[in-house]
């Protein structure tokens, strides 16, 4: 089951709008960000690649919202937003009380379905609106220790739950090697939580 409710008029609709606009600073820090497929064209024209050699990968997280594990999100986001104040300590909030109204959202949601009253104990709140920076902000720390694991991948960007790069092969691997390595990427995306990626075959 996937309940899907805005909070819009809810009593933590006011919370989790402040939310959504403290955690879409952050998540434009990104490397991995990207703002439109508008913005991707632009950074692709100005991308200084062979593009003869090189491969396009795409992959979709299944369930992406779904399959977040509160506690552990939690966990690193507490992490990630520590970071991000210590190096913004003028112009961001108060990582303590970030992460109060964090979990408040997260481990609190409480639905009505007629005359009966769900508290969605798994996955994040779909309807809320902090729901997308949250759900990619999660991710991002192990991305980026994957893309810095393989010198093949020369561009990666991620709207939440959808990945566009390219993959180089390496001048000193064959065929079968680099396909090897290109599993092991897949591999490594896929050790991160409950998260879970489906790749689709590289095409050149």
């Amino acid at each position: 089951m996937r309940p899907i409710v805005s909070v819009s008029g809810g009593i933590t609709h006011g919370l989790g709008r402040w939310l959504d606009q403290q955690l879409k600073p952050i998540v434009r820090k990104l490397p991995s960000y990207i703002e439109s497929s508008f913005e991707l064209k632009n950074r692709l024209s100005r991308l200084n690649v062979n593009l003869s050699n090189v491969s396009l990968f795409t992959c979709d997280a299944v369930s992406m919202y779904t399959n977040i594990d509160t506690a552990h999100a939690l966990a690193v986001h507490r992490r990630i937003i520590r970071r991000y104040h210590q190096a913004n300590p003028l112009t961001s909030v108060d990582p303590h009380c970030l992460m109060k109204a964090l979990t408040c959202l997260m481990h609190y949601n409480i639905l009505q379905f007629g005359d009966t009253y769900h508290h969605q104990k798994v996955g994040t709140p779909m309807g809320t609106p902090p729901a997308p920076p949250y759900a990619t902000i999660y991710f991002s720390d192990h991305e980026d220790y994957c893309v810095s694991q393989f010198a093949e991948v020369v561009h990666y960007k991620r709207y939440i739950d959808d990945v566009w790069g390219l993959w180089t092969p390496q001048p000193h691997n064959n065929a079968d090697e680099d396909n090897t390595r290109y599993q092991a990427f897949q591999n490594m995306m896929n050790l991160f939580g409950m998260i879970r990626w489906e790749f689709v075959q590289r095409a050149k």
